[in-house]
């Protein structure tokens, strides 16, 4: 029977390997990017997420600001809203500028109505 130690055992020795293994062709890259001067460039850390992702996290973000807004009694501004979802809920939005997401998830909400110009020329989203 294998004890958990020599699992982890060899699980470290494959990863050791492994390392060994990537170390190799970093060598051998480098050596042809020299060889050849060739011009390298990084891919993207992280990856892209599928958009289905994204619809379902502004969907999600709608209904949680229309239920901070019918909490709160009052018409909240957008940038309020934001900051209740992004800072104090951890709630993540995608997109190149995420306020404007949360933006377009609250202006193709049925059950939220934006008003413009109420107090101090903002913008403001009321539940009805």
């Amino acid at each position: 029977m294998v004890t958990p130690r020599q699992k982890f055992e060899d699980q470290l020795r494959r990863l050791e390997d492994e390392k060994a293994e990537y170390a190799r062709d970093m060598r051998e890259l480098e050596r042809l990017v020299e060889k050849y001067e060739l011009v390298v460039i990084a891919s993207p850390a992280v990856e892209s997420e599928p958009t289905e992702k994204k619809v379902f996290r502004t969907v999600l973000a709608a209904k949680r600001a229309e239920g901070i807004i019918r909490a709160s009694g009052h018409p909240v501004q957008s940038a309020e809203l934001f900051k209740i979802l992004t800072i104090d809920r951890d709630l993540e939005l995608g997109g190149t500028y995420p306020p404007n997401a949360l933006t377009n998830a609250l202006a193709t909400s049925r059950k939220l109505q934006f008003l413009k110009d109420y107090v101090d020329k903002s913008w403001e989203y009321v539940a009805f």
